[in-house]
């Protein structure tokens, strides 16, 4: 007991100028066999990155009891960051304008315990996490 697998995932699509989907990546990030009795809290433990293009996208703690930190470097000048969040039957919880500098909060608190995936949009490009609640 207190031994539980831990995957992370990113999903990234790639669309053409009209919209359309043409491909789909599953890019599993991070496997691991996490001690839940652990004595660091979820906020000391890895970083999950993902290079997309250009940008440098970290999301952490995965898994998390609450909150979970959203960066993204190499933003262009100008660049929005779009983040939404929804449950596993793809119903949006929340969508949000992350800071200008990529970077920002996202708040489970008040979910219950279960999986959650996050879209990021960010200088054309999109990436999807899954997020484990705890």
């Amino acid at each position: 007991m207190g031994l539980q697998q831990v995957f992370s995932q990113a999903i990234n699509y790639t669309y053409d100028v009209s919209g359309n989907r043409e491909t789909r990546n599953v890019a599993t990030l991070k496997q691991t066999t996490a001690d839940t009795t652990h004595p660091n809290p979820p906020e000391e433990r890895e970083l999950l990155t993902e290079t997309l293009g250009e940008l440098t996208i970290t999301v952490s703690p995965n898994p998390t009891r609450g909150e979970v930190n959203v960066a993204i470097s190499n933003l262009p000048e100008g660049a929005r960051v779009e983040s939404t969040l929804y449950n596993p039957a793809g119903v949006l919880l929340s969508a949000s304008p992350l800071q200008v500098n990529g970077s920002g909060t996202i708040n489970l608190a008040t979910q219950p315990s279960g999986i959650y995936y996050l879209k990021l949009k960010a200088g054309g490009k999109q990436s999807v996490w899954k997020i484990i609640k705890e």
